[in-house]
């Protein structure tokens, strides 16, 4: 998956937003966030060092309309999962994840939460 290439949501496929979190000037930074909000039911961002994603995380609305949380922290090699009222699930590993069947995903994101 090239991520960075793209610089789309891998959820709605539009352009990612490039967010400046602090007073100074990110240019100079050395990651940077990239993020989407085009979307009520979905929320998606990727923060970059240079060319390199170190963390992924977005958000998906469930059928019951609560949320989905998902981050994959590549710079620390593990993922969390969780939902709004529950405590979030360690996975010392990262789940392949398709972006193109968002009810598979969420499939496979509650069967996460099931198990673990």
């Amino acid at each position: 998956m090239d991520l960075v290439s793209k610089n789309k949501c891998l959820i709605c496929n539009k352009k990612l937003e490039r967010e400046d979190n602090s007073s100074i000037k990110r240019k100079w930074a050395k990651q940077h966030d990239f993020i989407c909000r085009n979307d009520s039911k979905h929320f998606f961002a990727m923060r970059r060092m240079g060319e390199t994603v170190v963390k992924l995380k977005f958000r998906i609305e469930d059928d019951d309309e609560s949320n989905i949380f998902v981050q994959l922290n590549y710079d620390q090699s593990f993922t969390e999962i969780w939902k709004k009222d529950s405590n979030k699930i360690k996975i010392e590993s990262f789940p392949s994840l398709d972006f193109s069947d968002i009810e598979k995903l969420k499939k496979k994101i509650k069967t996460y939460l099931v198990f673990y």
